[in-house]
């Protein structure tokens, strides 16, 4: 285990550390649970990490492997084209295994987070604006639509630009800022940095932390995150993240209003009620 954590860079050992401080959050009254998702977030990244350096991999067993993939290629005698035909069709369907996979896991952590910020705000002193709706049903209904237009905006934003870890949580952290001044709640935020400053703090910190999880585990399940962009030109940079800023926060909107309209007839989504007089549905 020691050994272990010294192969860990100290970045790495940074991040695993931060993961704790949601739990401090669980644990606190009144509870906020949905920056655990955080938590799982670390998890998730760093257990390739954990893993690659508790496995110790020979220089024999590497050499045996390429000497049985030179072999295979002999032995199927395949030519050039057919190989590269055979690998762009591969590729074709491992880009659609990744979309795919990025819907879904970005989707399923984000009624995951959902599910915790209304367990939540069962228990909170006071109602929370941010919540899709105070019933359970109907808000895993809208978040399942919400969640979808985010997946499917970090999509079309994916065919142009690459994103870092950093920049996931930077862009993740604006969205949920506009969305904060959307519902009115960022200047309650800025004025409690003077009379509560550790309280809106931790308040922007949940924002940091819970939509950057949400998005980087879709990425994750997605394969790879780029990597940082070598000393980009600041109006290529501003671009690509007013670009990206503008579809992560306007299309889920949309495709959530939309499924508020398919929602509403079905009666998946009724008129909001207080959430202690009726918490599921």
């Amino acid at each position: 285990m020691k050994q272990t954590q010294d192969n860990l860079s100290k970045r790495r050992q940074l991040l695993a550390a931060s993961a704790l401080v949601p739990i401090v959050g669980a644990l606190s009254r009144p509870t906020t649970l949905q920056a655990l998702i955080y938590t799982f977030f670390v998890c998730v990244y760093l257990a390739p990490f954990v893993i690659k350096a508790t496995k110790k991999i020979t220089t024999a067993e590497i050499e045996a492997e390429a000497s049985a993939d030179a072999e295979s290629a002999v032995i199927n005698g395949s030519s050039l084209a057919e190989s590269a035909t055979k690998q762009i069709k591969q590729l074709k369907r491992s880009q659609r295994a990744a979309g795919v996979n990025f819907v879904l896991v970005l989707v399923g952590s984000g009624l995951i987070s959902e599910c915790l910020f209304w367990v939540s705000e069962l228990f909170a002193p006071t109602p929370n604006p941010a919540l899709l709706h105070p019933q359970l049903l109907a808000d895993l209904c809208l978040g399942f639509f919400f969640y979808l237009g985010l997946a499917l905006a970090w999509l079309v934003v994916l065919t142009r630009w690459q994103f870092a870890l950093q920049e996931i949580f930077f862009v993740c952290f604006l969205a949920a800022l506009l969305k904060q001044a959307k519902l009115g709640t960022l200047p309650i935020i800025c004025e409690r940095l003077v009379s509560d400053p550790v309280s809106a703090l931790l308040t922007l910190a949940s924002l940091l932390v819970v939509g950057g999880s949400i998005t980087s585990l879709g990425f994750l399940a997605r394969g790879k995150i780029g990597p940082p962009e070598k000393k980009s030109a600041l109006p290529r940079l501003l671009t690509k993240y007013m670009i990206s800023l503008i579809l992560i926060a306007l299309l889920p909107e949309l495709t959530c209003l939309g499924g508020s309209l398919i929602a509403r007839p079905l009666g998946l989504c009724p008129d909001k009620k207080p959430i202690w007089e009726a918490p599921l549905i």
